[in-house]
This record gives structure tokens, sequence and C-alpha cells, in this order.
């Protein structure tokens, strides 16, 4: 069984007609009715009802024929995926971001590397640092993103320059909240990026790094300049 099989079977459940459903996948009307009944012969049941005039499916072949809609279905988003990918040249990373971090800056540092590198995408999971430093370990993430705490001696860690007061408190007063981070009301939010010591995609994330603390150095001259 293989992608092209499924596709004769949808065009067979458009049309329900062997030379209509041949016609649309471009082959001839003998090769599609062998495949459809070689995929008959390596399901083991029967998928269809022929007739002279029309083709009925069976009411298993109509359940298959519902799930190879949905198999071609995702077929199609990876292919969109990969495309994206190979078009834009995205690096997609999985990034930790430690939940002691408010989310005005989960947003703000985010947004940063995303809007000075297009090319990467993050993917994120917010979670307790123990809990990121384990994923970490066993590879399900990247690279993390956490407060001052101390990484273990196994990961490599860079700190980020502090996110000033000033537009935190820009940031709570637009939207009508009070100071509430565990990390000081009206404290610098010290952070570090931390991941595996010898991981291949070392330099792309000390790249991310870099462009976080672009971001927060214009921001801190902006609002030492105001």
């Amino acid at each position: 069984m293989n992608i092209r099989d499924l596709e004769y079977l949808d065009a067979l459940g458009k049309f329900l007609n062997f030379k209509k459903a041949a016609q649309y996948c471009n082959v001839a009307q003998p090769t599609l009715s062998i495949q459809i009944g070689k995929l008959e012969h390596y399901l083991g049941c029967f998928l269809l009802e022929r007739t002279t005039r029309r083709v009925n499916f069976t009411p298993l072949g109509l359940q298959i024929l519902e799930h190879s809609k949905i198999i071609l279905k995702e077929i199609e988003e990876i292919k969109k995926i990969a495309q994206q990918s190979t078009n834009n040249n995205v690096k997609i990373f999985h990034v930790g971001i430690s939940d002691s971090l408010p989310e005005y800056f989960i947003s703000y540092i985010t947004e940063a590397v995303l809007s000075r590198d297009p090319s990467i995408n993050l993917n994120l999971t917010i979670d307790k640092s123990e809990v990121l430093f384990s994923q970490l370990e066993s590879m399900s993430l990247n690279l993390l993103i956490v407060s001052s705490t101390k990484c273990p001696d196994n990961f490599i860690s860079a700190s980020l320059i502090n996110f000033p007061v000033s537009h935190q408190m820009a940031i709570l007063k637009a939207n009508n909240e009070q100071p509430t981070s565990i990390l000081g009301s009206y404290s610098e939010i010290k952070s570090k990026i931390c991941f595996r010591n010898g991981d291949k995609n070392m330099d792309n994330y000390l790249h991310i790094g870099n462009l976080i603390n672009e971001s927060i150095d214009a921001l801190s001259k902006k609002n030492h300049i105001a």
C-alpha cells in the first residue's frame, strides 16, 4: 500500500466511476483498476461493489475511504511544511521558557527573535525550570530561557541583558496591571539561555541569545534617551 493507492481510492470516492477516476489521476483505467485490486488484496477485504455502470463502496470501504482522506490531508500538510522550510530556510527550535518569567517578557523576547530573524521559528514550552532542565537533558528541547537559576554543570549558559524596569512599567500600565513578578516588583528581569554542551546547533542558540540582547539593548538606549 502506498500514497498513490490512496489517491486512486479517493478519486473513486469523488466520481464513483473507474473511467473518470482514472482520467482525474492521469492514468489508464486498467492501471487504476489493478491497483485498487491490489489494495483490496493487501487489506484482505472488498472495498468496492463493481457494476457495469457505477462503483459503490462497501460499508467497510466507506470507512477506509474516510481514513484515507484524513491521511492524504495530513500528507498535504507535511508537504506544505517541508516546502515552507525549503523556500524560506526556516529553522525550527523547541525552546523551554521558565514560568517564573513574566508573560510580557516572554512575548517580548519571542517577538524580538522573530522580527530580527524571520528564518527562526520558536516552538515554545513554558514550565518550571526543573522540568525544563529534564526535557533539555532528554533532548525534547533544544534551548532554555530561564531566570537567574544556575544551570547544571553539563549545560552551557549565557546571560542575557537585564530587561529594563521602565519598559516593564510601561507594559503593565498599558494593560492596567500591577507588577506581580516573583523576580521583584520593580527590579530588572535577569535571565539566561541554557543548552547542551556539544550540541551541533550551539551557534544558532548563541545567535538567538544575541538577537534578544540586541533588542533589549536597543530598548534600554531608547528609554535612556527618553
